[in-house]
């Protein structure tokens, strides 16, 4: 066997190997994705019911290591092939924006119609319900362990722990189906997911 054919096959072993490490690592991200979403949509679902005791033990039960970015991640546009943020409702494009944090920003920049808060009110309540989850999730999963900066860890839990209790004010306040109330209720969230991505958010 020559030396360059021996190059190639040595050579090319080696990007299989690399190819192979690349997709099993894309395997374990996606497979961690997955278990952070059920878990959030499992305390979204516990606080949905009222059970306020299931929805931090399953915030507590969440790996210590937790990326709060990856949790904050699902309040994002969603994308087609399920990537991006959870969106808004079952069907993808279904209700627009279909991402949660760009819905609150928009219930909060006016007043949204009664058709919407009529037609689309589970879809929104859910939704919001997962932004309250993400919010007991995080709360002891700060970005910085101690003060650097502008960054304290007493802030992260102050104001996750205020998006959680404001976006479950929400959730209540839709169910009205009052345009004035949703629009007041989505700007004091909108506030404090604000304030806190200004110190927070790179």
């Amino acid at each position: 066997m020559n030396t360059r054919v021996r190059s190639w096959m040595v050579g090319g072993a080696t990007l299989v190997l690399l190819v192979g490490c690349a997709a099993a690592l894309l395997g374990k991200a996606t497979d961690d994705d997955e278990d952070i979403k059920a878990a959030i949509e499992k305390i979204a679902t516990n606080l949905q019911n009222n059970d306020l005791a299931a929805a931090k033990k399953a915030a507590d039960a969440l790996p210590s290591d937790l990326d709060p970015g990856d949790a904050m991640g699902l309040m994002e546009l969603r994308k087609p092939g399920g990537k991006g943020g959870v969106g808004i409702g079952a069907r993808p494009g279904t209700v627009r924006p279909d991402g949660i944090e760009k819905m609150v920003q928009n219930l909060a920049k006016s007043p949204p119609s009664k058709t919407m808060l009529t037609r689309d009110n589970a879809a929104l309540k859910r939704a919001v319900y997962m932004a309250s989850a993400i919010g007991e999730a995080v709360q002891n999963h700060s970005p910085v362990k101690a003060p650097e900066g502008k960054k304290n860890p007493a802030d992260w839990k102050k104001w996750a722990s205020e998006m959680r209790a404001e976006a479950l004010e929400l959730t209540k306040v839709i169910d009205t189906k009052d345009p004035k109330q949703v629009n007041s209720a989505a700007s004091k969230l909108n506030d404090t997911c604000t304030r806190c991505h200004e110190v927070f958010k790179d």
